[in-house]
């Protein structure tokens, strides 16, 4: 898997990169999942990372609902600045957070089964009352990512930040990268998506190398 810089700096731009927030606190209480934040690392690997964003002419970032995404979508701007690129300020998208999710009972599932909920889910082995296909669910979260993506100009970036079963939803329905094979999504890795020609490409990247 290509790491996340040199996938920016290979591919023509306009670019929308989607990544998974940077490093976090334990989840203690699946309930309180959404208010789990970063921890000092991830904040300072985030910063990191935007100041890594060089060449672009402006940047918009978009965040998932939970604070651990507003706040590495935060500190990646934050980084950016000091690059002197526009940067507009950072927008939640409700469609960055599991939208396909139809019942709270998943979350019995996935205090049940772990990362192994991923497996039943990618199955078909899930009751469909709790939540869409992944045919259907890669449309919820990639539909708005890609009418974005067609907004932009030469040397724009677009910035989504979502989660682990966002990501490996995505490698496996668009870029045909299964997670056994390559590894949970690490913080920051995900996929980027870009246009050459007619054509939309999907290229799976690897968490930046950042020291």
């Amino acid at each position: 898997m290509e790491s996340l810089l040199t996938a920016l700096h290979n591919a023509p731009t306009p670019i929308a990169l989607v990544i998974r927030h940077g490093a976090r606190y334990p989840a203690t209480d699946l309930k309180n999942e959404m208010a789990i934040g970063l921890t000092e690392t991830g904040m300072a690997e985030s910063r990191m990372l935007g100041e890594k964003l060089t060449g672009f002419a402006s940047v918009r970032l978009f965040h998932s609902p939970a604070l651990r995404c507003r706040q590495t979508a935060e500190c990646i701007a934050e980084g950016l600045r000091a690059n002197n690129i526009t940067v507009y300020p950072p927008e939640e998208r409700a469609s960055l957070c599991a939208p396909y999710v139809k019942s709270a009972e998943v979350m019995e599932s996935v205090s049940r089964l772990g990362q192994d909920f991923i497996k039943e889910w990618f199955e078909s082995k899930l009751n469909p009352e709790w939540i869409y296909s992944t045919e259907e669910s890669v449309k919820m979260i990639a539909g708005p990512i890609l009418e974005s993506l067609s907004e932009l100009h030469k040397g724009d970036l677009d910035i989504h930040i979502s989660h682990d079963w966002d990501i490996t939803l995505m490698w496996k329905e668009l870029a045909n990268t299964d997670y056994k094979t390559v590894g949970w999504p690490g913080y920051l890795s995900g996929l980027l998506f870009t246009v050459e020609g007619e054509t939309v490409k999907c290229i799976p990247v690897d968490a930046p190398r950042l020291q």
